[in-house]
């Protein structure tokens, strides 16, 4: 798979991603662990998610854990914020963007997110 270099970082992104929205409350986690292995396997190492992708954080959480950190690319998005009470607001306080921030490394099982999307 051809990777592209993400701007001035030495990030190296394959051409194709994996978009973590499609893996939501409905997704079987065996299936989406069968998507994972197989996109990396063959040489996709993107993977886009969200908190506002409902569940995507938490099932990419229980199949990350177990693949060698250098062989994916992850990105998450802050900003944007719901409750059962509010559809939906945005904050991008420095103490929310943080917030969010750490709360995605610990559900998603890594070290570190790549790249941070404001959305």
């Amino acid at each position: 798979m051809k990777k592209n270099k993400l701007g001035a970082t030495k990030l190296g992104l394959s051409q194709i991603g994996i978009g973590g929205a499609a893996f939501k409350d409905h997704t079987d986690p065996k299936d989406a662990k069968t998507v994972v292995e197989y996109a990396i396997k063959h040489g996709i190492n993107y993977i886009d998610t969200s908190p506002w992708y409902i569940n995507s954080e938490e099932i990419l959480g229980k199949i990350l854990p177990h693949i060698s950190r250098s062989k994916y690319i992850i990105s998450s998005k802050c900003g944007r914020n719901y409750s059962r009470d509010i559809l939906e607001w945005f904050d991008f306080s420095f103490d929310k963007i943080t917030e969010s921030i750490d709360n995605s490394i610990e559900v998603l099982g890594c070290k570190y997110l790549d790249i941070l999307l404001l959305s």
